[in-house]
């Protein structure tokens, strides 16, 4: 191999070296972006039961039942019964209910309401349903109580689903 070869596959050899270690910079500089963004992403909630306002929700990260100090609270739900978390939720965490807001003006008195977080950029729905399912109710389980009691049209998806979605108005 004569000089002119040897120098000429070295610098390949060297381009390709460099693309390389740039694409991964790159990647990674990527990958650290999208994290920053989904950690403070916002996350919505709607209070149902049937619908539920001025309620305020937490997320128990440590999944005690209670709203510890170090755990983010939501704004209180809104007339159209919508709250939000200001940042990402934790898949496994539990939304949980801290403050019980009223139904059409009277004092809502359920204290227990949660929902376990498996997909933390969907919209939570919080109902009693849920909190159900939180407790470690499969959602089978659930559908046969309910068809047990004469309750006989939901499936296992309504149950994580807003009951009153298209019943607004």
């Amino acid at each position: 191999m004569n000089l002119l070869q040897s120098s000429f596959q070295f610098r390949v050899l060297y381009l390709i070296c460099f693309l390389g270690a740039i694409f991964l910079l790159l990647s990674g500089c990527q990958k650290e972006e999208n994290e920053a963004s989904e950690e403070a992403l916002p996350v919505a909630g709607i209070a149902v039961d049937p619908y539920i306002v001025g309620a305020v929700f937490c997320e128990d990260k440590n999944t005690n039942n209670s709203c510890d100090a170090h755990e983010q609270l939501s704004t209180a739900s809104d007339e159209k019964w919508n709250f939000i978390f200001s940042a990402a939720l934790t898949a496994g965490s539990q939304i949980i209910l801290q403050t019980q807001g009223t139904h059409n003006g009277v004092p809502y008195t359920l204290d227990s309401l949660k929902r376990k977080v498996d997909d933390t950029r969907a919209v939570q729905i919080v109902s009693p349903l849920t909190t159900l399912s939180a407790t470690g109710l499969t959602d089978a389980q659930i559908v046969e109580m309910l068809k047990a009691v004469g309750l006989n049209n939901l499936t296992e998806a309504d149950i994580q689903k807003n009951p009153m979605e298209g019943l607004e108005d």
